[in-house]
């Protein structure tokens, strides 16, 4: 057998998040005013704590990114003015296409300006 109050307060929760608080009020009296206030307190702490994470994640994504993006950089002014082994020396064996990759442009690059 089901709990008629526990139904009821189930019911109830739910209206609160879907009726406005005047609406709320008319339907279940003005008694229940302060449940209304805890559900909706409750609800809107919830959607809080889900965006401070959301938000936290993006960050941390963010973050990683730049760390890389600065970490790519640095490889790519190395290979600008350092030979291979000096090079994989630095950063080793398996990122040594950025090496090929910045060198293989600079010689087009010469050729395209006929130097």
């Amino acid at each position: 057998m089901t709990n008629k109050v526990y139904l009821f307060d189930e019911l109830m929760t739910e209206d609160v998040l879907l009726l406005v608080r005047y609406d709320f009020l008319n339907k279940y009296g003005k008694e229940k005013e302060p449940y209304y206030d805890k559900i909706t307190g409750d609800y809107i702490r919830k959607i809080t704590a889900e965006s401070l994470h959301s938000i936290k994640q993006w960050k941390k994504k963010e973050e990683l990114m730049s760390k890389v993006k600065d970490w790519l950089i640095e490889m790519e002014e190395d290979a600008v003015h350092l030979s291979l082994t000096d090079w994989i020396s630095i950063h080793g064996k398996s990122h040594k296409e950025i090496w090929e990759r910045i060198n293989s442009d600079s010689e087009t690059n010469q050729f395209d300006l006929g130097l």
